[in-house]
């Protein structure tokens, strides 16, 4: 199944192997890189469980976390019939 997925320009640049380090400052928006990599890996096919995301708090993984689910369970939600 292909999925389409607007992504931010920078994840055109990022190898889809191998280690990927995002370090920035705050509100510059690397949850939002985080997120839209995840999901990209994992609409190419990578294994969720084969990803290692590393964040510096436990509230900034939980929002990642559930901002990740989110947008998956976007992607596996049936398409609104009114918006055909």
């Amino acid at each position: 199944m292909n999925y389409v997925h607007d992504k931010p320009q920078i994840l055109t640049e990022i190898p889809n192997a191998g280690h990927v380090v995002i370090e920035a400052s705050a509100g510059t928006g690397k949850t939002y890189t985080l997120e839209h990599l995840v999901v990209s890996l994992v609409l190419q096919g990578t294994p969720l469980e084969e990803l290692l995301v590393v964040t510096f708090t436990d509230k900034a993984a939980s929002e990642l976390q559930a901002r990740i689910r989110a947008k998956m369970m976007a992607f596996l939600k049936p398409p609104d019939k009114k918006a055909q």
